[in-house]
Parts: structure tokens; C-alpha cells; sequence
């Protein structure tokens, strides 16, 4: 390969990458770096991926094939919804599970960092399933769920103009 094309090949990349970022931005996503402890909360327990499946529907996405979805993860939760999409909040223990689900229904992701060990984010685009996907593991304010915890956004599509 030709050096200008390597360097077309280097810019086309990074190009793309400052698009994504710019997308997911312009899209609302945003997780807050402490999830709040809001008294109302609801605490949940049962097949999250069924919940999971049936709140990114409530709100306007589509996750993937059922045959994707058939493996239950059962578990408890906190909930909560806004105007702008619900909020999950698990045991971080569940991170692996969670990413595998969410990487065969919809693919590679369009973010995943660690910023330090440990400490995961990943970001779906609102273009793949619908509704901005992201999901991280934090520090738990919570006495009911543990300590990482794993912290699931669902972000609906909204008029930005």
C-alpha cells in the first residue's frame, strides 16, 4: 500500500472515530459520573434481559433477534424512567453477561474504554438499535446493590431542533 493511500486509510479512520463521538454527543448521551440515589427508585428482580428487551421497545428501539435474547439473566435491579429513557442499576458482576448480550444483538460497539482497570463504558449509537445505548461500571451509592455496580442508560431519540 502506497504511502497516500496509508495516510488517506489513517484520516478516513479518524475521521469516522470524531463522527461516532460527534453522534453519540449531538444524540444526548451522557452518563452522570454518580448515579443518584433517588428515593424513587424502583427495586426489580426476575429476567433482566426480558425487562431489558421490553424497555428498549417501550422506548422506540429494537435489540437484535430473538434467538439472541433467549438466554435469561435473572437477577435484581434498581429502576428508574425520565423523560429522556430508564436507567438501570445491577451488580457489576453481571458486566460480561450484559456486554455479550448487547455485542451479538448489536455488534461491535461504537465506544468501549477503561479509563482505569476495571472501569468499563460502552456506547451503542442511537442508529443501531433505536435508542443510545450505554452502560458502565461505577461506584455504588446504593445500599441495596453492590459495590461496583453496573449502570445501564437507555437514551430514547429526541428532536434536537
Amino acid at each position: 500500500m502506497s504511502e497516500e493511500a496509508s495516510m488517506r486509510e489513517a484520516v478516513n479512520s479518524s475521521a469516522l472515530v470524531v463522527h461516532l463521538f460527534v453522534s453519540l454527543v449531538l444524540c444526548g448521551c451522557g452518563v452522570s459520573s454518580k448515579p443518584d440515589a433517588s428515593a424513587s427508585d424502583k427495586l426489580m428482580n426476575g429476567n433482566w434481559v426480558a425487562f431489558l428487551k421490553e424497555q428498549i421497545g417501550i422506548n422506540g428501539g429494537r435489540l437484535g433477534s430473538p434467538s439472541n435474547m433467549t438466554a435469561p439473566i435473572n437477577c435484581s435491579w434498581r429502576f428508574r424512567s425520565d423523560k429522556n429513557g430508564p436507567q438501570l442499576f445491577t451488580d457489576a458482576k453481571l458486566f460480561a453477561g450484559v456486554d455479550q448480550l448487547f455485542r451479538t444483538s448489536l455488534g461491535t460497539p461504537d465506544i468501549a474504554t477503561e479509563k482505569k482497570r476495571g472501569q468499563f463504558f460502552v456506547g451503542y449509537n442511537i442508529r443501531r438499535a433505536g435508542v443510545a445505548i450505554q452502560y458502565r461500571i461505577a461506584r455504588s451509592p446504593f445500599q441495596d446493590v453492590p459495590d461496583p455496580l453496573l449502570h445501564i442508560v437507555i437514551l430514547k431519540q429526541q428532536n434536537l431542533f
